[in-house]
């Protein structure tokens, strides 16, 4: 090799190395500005709802004006429901039932269907020839489902939403004819827990 190609040679390897220790010396990029803004929320957890077989209706009626077959009802947790077999007897044969959820007994003198019974919870089973029948009713803990009511049933250690009536002690209902009908009117008591 000549004496000049290796002056150009080494000259190249200089400049070469010169250009990568140049490239390695470029400044990295400045990091991604970025703003964090603080805001005052919320967090709401939902707990699923239990779920409960639908339990079968009686062959027959037990013996009773109306019998709820689970009392206390337990299991049922805050603003759901458990399906519970109700019973009745007594009622006037060949007509229309009226089942409700109640927070008052058709006995008490303030007793209005209308803003004691939960209107979601309203079944109409069909009139047996003997004025006896079944049924599985919504038994629901918190306020009314309907949330039209300012009043709900929950266990004693419950906390009831402000300005919600908490009742520890409700009631299925059942009358026949009319839901108005109080003389027919009987009633199981039931409490959660």
């Amino acid at each position: 090799m000549s004496h000049i190609n290796r002056h150009r040679t080494a000259a190249f390897v200089v400049l070469a190395t010169v250009v990568v220790v140049a490239a390695s010396c470029v400044m990295p990029p400045p990091p991604p500005v970025t703003t964090t803004t603080t805001t005052s929320t919320t967090t709401t957890t939902t707990i699923p709802c239990p779920t409960f077989p639908l339990p079968p209706l009686p062959s027959t009626v037990p013996p009773g004006d109306a019998v709820l077959a689970e009392n206390p009802v337990m299991g049922v947790t805050g603003g759901c429901e458990k399906p519970v077999v109700f019973t009745w007897s007594g009622q006037t044969p060949g007509k229309l039932m009226y089942v409700d959820i109640c927070r008052k007994v058709t006995s008490n003198p303030s007793f209005s269907p209308g803003q004691d019974c939960a209107p979601l919870s309203s079944l109409n089973p069909n009139a047996t020839a003997t004025g006896s029948g079944s049924t599985v009713v919504q038994i629901f803990r918190g306020r009314e489902p309907s949330g039209d009511l300012d009043w709900g049933c929950f266990a004693t250690a419950d906390v009831a939403p402000a300005g919600v009536e908490k009742n520890t002690t409700c009631y299925v209902r059942v009358t026949n004819n009319s839901l108005f009908n109080n003389a027919d009117a009987r009633e199981a008591a039931f409490t959660l827990s």
